[in-house]
């Protein structure tokens, strides 16, 4: 059930991601641009509709942590994440709401090759 604001923005963020999933699973590893992926920002905002351009790597190490989502860089919310990376026009953040990281963590489906992130019993990753 969601609660309030954080678990509509990550409820959001997890929806998101899951999309640019299967849009990227779609694309060959050798992807024209040089490898650039066009995916959707993942803030969490209902009213965004902002794509960013980035390469295959970088998304893979973003999608390697559960809890990080790969956003234009003036996207991010203080409130429920913090930022971890700034790039050329986005930037990493991580989830840090206890609730909201409940909910990343549990809608987080890892890449071939990384071990899954689960919720440890005090709300981090185990």
């Amino acid at each position: 059930m969601i609660t309030d604001s954080s678990d509509r923005e990550a409820y959001r963020q997890v929806a998101v991601r899951a999309a640019n999933e299967v849009a990227c699973r779609h694309l060959p590893a050798g992807a024209p641009h040089g490898g650039m992926l066009r995916i959707s920002c993942e803030c969490g905002d209902p009213r965004c509709d902002t794509t960013l351009h980035t390469p295959r790597e970088t998304y893979e190490v973003v999608r390697g942590v559960g809890s990080r989502f790969l956003i234009v860089d003036t996207h991010e919310n203080p409130e429920m994440s913090r930022v971890v990376t700034v790039g050329a026009g986005y930037a990493i953040v991580e989830t840090i709401g206890r609730d909201a990281r409940r909910i990343v963590l549990r809608g987080h489906d890892p890449p071939v090759g990384h071990a899954p992130t689960v919720p440890a019993a005090d709300g981090g990753p185990t």
